[in-house]
């Protein structure tokens, strides 16, 4: 059987192939995929998610509403007055020293389901989550009754905790959002 190759690289016909000319394919060919995949993503990342919500302002790091959202950028999500519900939700909150480490809040609405699998979708009135700040940054998001936050350095601060729709839109009534207030002291 007849090998079309020779050991020194030509074909049988005499032609020689250039390894610089197969590593210049190789990075051309590279380089068109990745393209692709980048264009690919962009489309991704800029189409609406579940629910219609378009996040690709986070992109550009968003804009206010006082939450900050990954690196401290702020982050947008508007306001949603609940004046015309027919039972506008009610939100309270304590806070309790934790035996073992750090303080235990707890978060006691009225009107007002929490729903994680609705997070991100169309908004129910009634339904949504919490979110919780201390001394203005954003811990995260609550989703039932109790949350546990870590500890905290000495001295005072301000836990805030606001009622939020399944767009993340802050619930407001009569002007004012729909939060709940606590200090915690550490000594």
């Amino acid at each position: 059987m007849n090998d079309a190759r020779k050991s020194d690289g030509s074909d049988s016909d005499g032609e020689t192939r250039s390894p610089l000319a197969s590593l210049v394919i190789t990075f051309v060919s590279g380089a068109l995929i990745g393209a692709g995949l980048y264009w690919a993503a962009g489309d991704l990342w800029s189409a609406p998610s579940k629910g219609g919500m378009d996040h690709s302002s986070m992109a550009n790091g968003g804009m206010a509403n006082g939450e900050m959202a990954n690196g401290g950028m702020p982050h947008e999500h508007g306001m949603l007055p609940v004046d015309d519900w027919a039972n506008p939700p009610t939100i309270a909150a304590r806070i309790f020293k934790d035996p073992e480490s750090g303080w235990n809040l707890h978060v006691m609405t009225t009107n007002f389901t929490f729903n994680a699998a609705a997070a991100g979708y169309d908004n129910v009135e009634g339904e949504g989550h919490a979110h919780i700040y201390v001394n203005g940054d954003k811990l995260g998001r609550l989703y039932g009754d109790w949350y546990h936050i870590g500890g905290l350095s000495a001295g005072q601060h301000h836990v805030k905790v606001s009622l939020n729709a399944n767009d993340h839109s802050a619930l407001h009534r009569n002007g004012k959002e729909l939060a709940a207030h606590v200090m915690i002291t550490v000594e």
